[in-house]
């Protein structure tokens, strides 16, 4: 719940309506609301993000996806990232979760950074420009089916869903990924060929 209002939150603090402290209240006060729990305020918002700040700093990838990442960069594809958020919050996650070893900074494209966000089509259309490919000669890998897989593929890209939440696909949407993969394990069956003949 606390990723879902978020997502819903975040256009209002990518588009400068609100500032980021005002994000995190929102998105925390949004959740407890759902859940009925406790009343929050601003202070304690402010409290927890510190909290969860000390958290992110301490994340790790799964190491399915680590390999697959080290796979493909020997592969002599070009591996990117397309992040939603704050353009220092998000290359700070990215360099703590160690993806600076195989991820050139030239193929990283952060949404604070750019003005355009997940789901925006635009945002996937831009970095196919900024690399010189066709948007249908790219494949993207995500987790969220809204801002990913739906995304991507309405910019034209191929993807596959990383489903690790065993999310359905919400009611009315008839947009599908290339592939689904429900566990990090599965990653090891998904072949390098087929990565290369998807594209």
């Amino acid at each position: 719940m606390f990723r879902k209002k978020s997502d819903e939150i975040f256009p209002n603090y990518q588009n400068g309506i609100i500032s980021q402290e005002e994000h995190w209240f929102q998105r925390l006060s949004q959740t407890l609301k759902v859940a009925e729990s406790i009343k929050v305020t601003f202070n304690k918002t402010v409290e927890f993000q510190s909290i969860y700040n000390y958290y992110l700093k301490n994340i790790k990838p799964y190491k399915e996806v680590f390999q697959l990442v080290k796979e493909l960069k020997k592969s002599d594809l070009i591996v990117g990232i397309i992040s939603n958020g704050e353009f220092k919050h998000q290359t700070d996650k990215i360099s703590t979760l160690g993806l600076l070893r195989y991820v050139n900074e030239e193929d990283i494209f952060i949404s604070g950074n750019i003005g355009i966000a997940k789901p925006n089509f635009k945002i996937f259309s831009k970095v196919a420009n900024v690399e010189g490919l066709k948007t249908a000669d790219i494949l993207y890998i995500g987790d969220n089916y809204l801002n990913d897989i739906f995304g991507a593929s309405n910019a034209g890209l191929k993807t596959i869903w990383f489903n690790h939440r065993r999310k359905k696909i919400p009611k009315g949407m008839c947009v599908y990924p290339n592939l689904e993969v429900k566990r990090p394990q599965d990653f090891k069956n998904v072949d390098i060929d087929f990565i290369k003949g998807g594209l």
